[in-house]
C-alpha cells in the first residue's frame, strides 16, 4: 500500500503526530492535508461499561481535516471496507492502525473549503462478518501448531482475515494442569486439532463451511477472561485478574506469521489520577457504583455435532493411506482399511471398507495411542451427558457371510412339453418346482399365449451355465424342458442365524467396565456382544442398523461409587471383523441428549441478590465429543480439561470463568467518570489507575476519548479486584439439574 494523504499535527505538549492514509491502488505523489485546529485527531475506545470482562475494546479514530480541494472525496466515499488504511504515528513511532469507514464520510455539496471528517476503526468490529481462513502456522519449535496464539495472529495478521499485522503483547498467567509451566497461548494447549472447530462440513456438497473470525477470537479470549485492544502500535491482550494490579510480566511476539519467537519481560503500567499524576481538568468528575453479585453462572455452549463419535461419518481421511482419521484396526496384521469415495447413506463423503485375511478376530474401533482394546474411548461425563443415547450405523456385506438360497438367478426360454394351459398372458407367477433337476426351486414364470415362455429361478436352484438344458416338473405329467440363455448375478440373502456381524459398545466408569447387550442393558461380562439380525439383506445391499430400544431412552448404569479425580469415564464402539470377511461400514453414530456445562460460583453468606450470567462458546470440558474444546486430541480432553489459576482455582475454563467473576464482583465496584490532562505523559489506553481520594483501589479503563492534539482524555474506568473470598461451586448439565461426576 502507498501513502496517498498525510496529516501532520503537533500536540500541545510538542509531540509530533502524523496520520498517514494508505491506498491499495494509489501510486502518485503524497498529498499533505491540514488538520482542523483543536479537533484534528480524536481516538476513542469503547467497552461495556457494566462488564469488567468484555472481550473487545474497540477503538475509533476521527480525523478532522481542512479540505482545500486536494482531497478526492468521491474516491474515499466509494472505497471498499479495507481499501484505505490509516496509521497514526507519534514522533515517527507507530501508535494506532485502522481502516477508513466510507459510509461515515460526508461531502458538502456547494462549499469549496470545509472541515472534512474521516472515521477509521481498529477492525475488531469487522470480525463478525468475516469468514475465518485458516493456515497451519508454525509454533515456537517451527512445526505446525494449533496453539491459541496461532489462531489469534492468523485472524489479526493474515491478509485473508483482518490484515492488521502489529506486534501482540499479552499477560495471561493461567496454566494447563498437563502442560504446567507452559504459556497457555503458545505452549502445549491446542484447539481444533483436526479443524472440526472452525469448519462445518455441508453433508450435501462435502464442502467445508468456515466459521466467523469473531467466534474464534472472542471465544478463545473470553474463556480465559482476557480482553483485547490496540494502543502504542500493538495489540494488547490482558487477562483481567492478572494485570489489574498494574505490575506483571508480559510476553510479546513480532507481527509476522512465521515461527513464534516470544520475548518476555516485566512492566509497570500503574498511573495516578490527581496529585502526582494526571491532573483533573475540571471539578465535574463523578464516581458512580455498580452493585455486587451473589453468584456467577457460566454456561458453556459447546459445539457438539449430531454424531458425537469423532469422524464417525468416516469422511475425514488420510490421503496417503486412504484410511479414515481416528479409526482403524486395533490389531492390524492381515487386515486392511480403505476409504471408498461415496457414502452408504447417499450424502457426499466416504465410507470405509474392512476385510480380514487372518485366522483371528479383528477389531475396528477408535484408535487411541497407547490404549488397550477396551480402553482409550471417547471421554464422556457418564452421569451428566450420556443418560440417553441412540446408536446406529450403515452396513453393506461383501464377502465371507453365510448365504441363504441360490447365488445366481437364472433366466431361461422353455421348450414346452405341456404348455400349462389356463395361465393368463403377461402374468408373472410364482411356481414351486416339485421334481426334476430343478427340484426345490421357486420360479418366477412369464406366460405368453397361454404358454410359459421364460422363468427365473428365484431360490433353491443350482448354478447352471449358459446353454445348459434341464427338465422342470410342476406335477405329475406336467413340466417342460428349459435352456439357460443368460445368468444374472442375484445374490441370496445373508443368514444372520450364526451372528456373522458382531460389535461391542463399552463404557468405562472409573475402575468399572460395562458392555451393552442386545436388550439395552449394561453387563460386566467382557464377552457381551451385540449381534444385529437384518431381514432380507443380500450381499452388496445397504442397511441402516439402529437400536430402536434406545429410542425410548436407555439410561446408563449409575455406579454405586463416586468417581474420583482422574477416574476414566469413556465410551467405545468396536466392530468385530471375522476371518475372510469383507464389509463396508459408514456413519457410525452415537447421539446423546443435548446438554451444556453449567457452573455456578456462589459467594458464601453474601447479602447481594443478583446472579450474573455469562456464556462461553469455546472452553475446556471432559467430553471429547465437544469439538469446541481446548484439547490436543479427542481422547485427551478429559486429562487436559483442567487449568490452574495460581493458588485460587483449578478446574475447567468454564468453572474458572465463574470463579474469577465472583472474586471480582462479589462486592460493589466504583466507576470513575472524568477528564484528565495527559500533557508530557504519553497517555495510553493500556494503563491501570489509582485515583486521588480513593485509597489504593485499582481502576481499569473501559471507555476513553483521547483528543490527541489537546492532550486531554475523557475517561471511564471501573474498579477491579481479584480477592480470594469464600465461595462454593456447583456444576450440572443444562438439560438437567443433576450434578455431574
Amino acid at each position: 500500500m502507498a501513502i496517498q494523504y498525510t496529516v501532520p499535527i503537533r500536540s500541545y505538549d510538542n509531540n509530533r503526530w502524523r496520520a498517514n492514509i494508505y491506498s491499495d491502488s494509489f501510486n502518485g505523489l503524497i498529498t499533505t492535508v491540514k488538520g482542523s485546529e483543536g479537533q484534528s485527531m480524536i481516538l476513542e475506545y469503547s467497552g461495556d461499561i457494566d462488564d469488567h470482562f468484555g472481550v473487545f475494546i474497540k477503538s475509533t479514530l476521527t480525523l478532522n481535516m481542512l479540505n482545500e480541494g486536494n482531497i478526492d472525496v468521491n474516491q474515499l466515499q466509494n472505497s471498499a471496507d479495507r481499501e484505505y488504511r490509516i496509521e497514526i504515528q507519534r514522533n515517527d513511532v507507530l501508535y494506532w492502525v485502522g481502516y477508513v469507514i466510507a459510509e461515515d464520510i460526508e461531502q458538502p455539496l456547494r462549499s469549496d473549503a470545509s472541515v472534512f471528517k474521516i472515521t477509521a476503526i481498529c477492525g475488531l468490529s469487522m470480525l463478525s462478518d468475516m469468514d475465518y481462513n485458516h493456515d497451519n502456522l508454525p509454533g515456537v519449535n517451527g512445526t505446525p501448531s494449533r496453539c491459541p496464539m496461532n489462531y489469534i495472529r492468523q485472524i489479526l495478521f493474515a491478509q485473508s482475515n483482518l490484515n492488521v499485522p502489529i506486534p501482540i503483547r499479552w499477560t495471561n498467567a493461567i496454566r494447563n494442569a498437563v502442560f504446567e509451566g507452559q504459556d497457555v497461548f503458545i505452549g502445549g494447549v491446542q484447539w481444533s486439532p483436526r479443524g472440526e472447530g472452525f469448519n462445518e462440513i455441508d453433508v450435501d456438497t462435502g464442502l467445508a463451511i468456515p466459521t466467523k473470525n469473531i467466534y474464534i477470537l472472542e471465544g478463545i479470549l473470553k474463556s480465559m477472561q482476557c480482553r483485547i485492544y490496540q494502543s502504542n502500535g500493538r495489540w494488547f491482550i490482558r487477562r483481567v485478574p492478572d494485570y489489574y494490579t498494574g505490575s506483571f510480566r508480559y510476553t510479546q511476539i513480532p507481527a509476522n506469521l512465521g515461527k513464534i519467537i516470544p520475548a518476555s519481560s516485566s512492566e509497570v503500567i500503574v498511573k495516578r489520577i490527581g496529585e502526582g499524576g494526571y491532573p483533573f481538568i475540571n471539578e465535574r468528575d463523578l464516581i458512580t457504583n455498580i452493585a455486587g453479585i451473589k453468584s456467577c453462572k457460566v454456561t458453556y455452549n459447546s459445539d457438539v455435532k449430531e454424531n458425537i463419535l469423532p469422524n464417525g461419518n468416516q469422511d475425514l481421511i488420510v490421503p496417503s493411506a486412504s484410511a479414515p482419521i481416528y479409526w482403524g484396526f486395533f490389531d492390524p496384521d492381515s487386515t486392511s482399511v480403505l476409504s471408498l469415495d461415496g457414502s452408504l447413506d447417499g450424502r457426499s463423503g466416504y465410507a470405509t471398507e474392512l476385510w480380514n485375511f487372518s485366522g483371528e478376530l479383528k477389531h475396528y474401533t477408535l484408535i487411541s495411542e497407547g490404549a488397550l482394546l477396551y480402553t482409550g474411548g471417547l471421554p464422556v461425563d457418564a452421569k451428566k451427558l450420556v443418560k440417553l443415547m441412540n446408536f446406529s450405523f450403515y452396513f453393506s456385506p461383501k464377502e465371507g457371510f453365510p448365504i441363504i438360497g441360490n447365488i445366481n438367478g437364472i433366466m431361461v426360454f422353455s421348450a414346452i412339453v405341456n404348455q400349462g394351459a389356463g395361465y393368463p398372458d403377461g402374468n408373472h407367477i410364482n411356481i414351486p418346482v416339485l421334481g426334476g433337476s430343478g427340484s426345490g426351486a421357486v420360479i418366477d414364470a412369464v406366460v405368453s399365449g397361454n404358454k410359459i415362455t421364460s422363468f427365473t429361478i428365484k431360490e433353491g436352484g443350482q448354478n447352471y451355465l449358459v446353454g445348459d438344458q434341464f427338465t422342470v416338473m410342476f406335477g405329475v405329467g406336467f413340466g417342460f424342458i428349459g435352456q439357460v440363455v443368460s445368468i444374472t448375478s442375484k445374490p441370496g440373502l445373508v443368514n444372520f442365524e450364526s451372528n456373522p456381524l458382531q460389535l461391542q459398545i463399552v463404557m468405562n466408569i472409573g475402575e468399572n467396565q460395562f458392555f451393552l447387550n442386545e436388550f439395552g442393558i449394561w453387563d460386566t461380562n467382557i464377552n457381551t456382544m451385540i449381534s444385529p439380525h437384518i431381514d432380507g439383506l443380500a450381499i452388496d445391499d445397504v442397511a441402516r442398523v439402529t437400536f430402536d430400544r434406545f429410542q425410548g431412552g436407555v439410561k446408563l448404569l449409575e455406579p454405586d461409587f463416586v468417581p474420583q479425580a482422574g477416574d476414566i469415564c469413556e465410551i467405545k464402539v468396536i466392530f468385530i471383523v471375522k476371518e475372510d470377511q469383507k464389509f463396508v461400514i459408514d456413519n457410525i453414530s452415537i447421539t446423546i441428549q443435548d446438554s451444556d456445562d453449567v457452573y455456578i460460583s456462589s459467594i458464601v453468606n453474601s447479602k447481594n441478590t443478583k446472579e450474573e450470567s455469562k456464556e462461553l462458546n469455546i472452553s475446556s470440558s471432559f467430553g471429547g465429543y465437544m469439538v469446541s474444546n481446548f484439547m490436543t486430541n479427542w481422547d485427551r480432553s478429559d486429562t487436559e480439561c483442567e487449568f490452574i489459576d495460581g493458588d485460587k482455582y483449578q478446574g475447567t475454563l468454564t468453572g474458572m470463568t465463574a470463579d474469577v467473576v465472583a472474586r471480582c464482583k462479589y462486592t460493589s465496584s466504583k466507576i470513575y467518570n472524568g477528564s484528565i490532562n495527559v500533557r508530557n505523559q504519553n497517555w495510553s489506553f493500556d494503563e491501570i489507575y489509582i485515583i486521588e481520594t480513593l485509597a489504593d483501589r485499582r481502576f481499569m479503563p473501559i471507555n476513553a476519548s483521547y483528543n490527541i492534539e489537546k492532550c486531554e482524555v475523557d475517561l471511564v474506568a471501573i474498579e477491579t479486584r481479584n480477592d480470594d473470598i469464600s465461595r462454593t461451586e456447583r456444576m450440572y448439565g443444562s438439560n438437567t439439574k443433576q450434578l455431574s461426576n
